[in-house]
């Protein structure tokens, strides 16, 4: 079996990312005639017109931070197009099973936030779409 490693540990097959829990990453998307081509994640933002900003965290309880609340997806879309895409999510109360889940569209430059209130260990990203 061969394969390519990716430029990223976030990005595989250029156009699917995972994200575990507290994670926050800097993804510059490269665009040709309206589609996502290409995703690079990079320490900073130096391009704000093509990053894109996700962040996943599992929010806690204030006075006690062994109390799970939800899980947060923040995603900021620098297009002037809306941004969507389809997630997978990794519970953890059913080990080792990846399961679809829905989704909302990221405005032309706005930021979504989608919750869950079950404890997820990671999130898979992929088939973005700018419409």
């Amino acid at each position: 079996m061969e394969f390519e490693i990716p430029q990223s540990p976030y990005v595989i097959n250029e156009d699917l990312i995972q994200l575990f829990s507290d994670e926050k990453i800097y993804v510059e998307a490269d665009v040709v005639d309206g589609i996502i081509v290409k995703f690079t994640v990079v320490k900073e933002i130096t391009d704000q017109s093509k990053t894109i900003t996700i962040e996943f965290n599992q929010i806690k309880d204030d006075n006690n931070s062994k109390i799970h609340k939800f899980m947060m997806l923040e995603i900021t879309n620098p297009f002037n197009r809306n941004l969507e895409y389809k997630a997978n999510v990794y519970l953890v109360r059913y080990n080792r099973w990846w399961y679809n889940t829905s989704t909302i569209p990221v405005r032309a430059n706005l930021t979504s936030y989608e919750s869950w209130p079950d404890i997820l260990l990671s999130i898979v990203l992929y088939d973005f779409v700018l419409k």
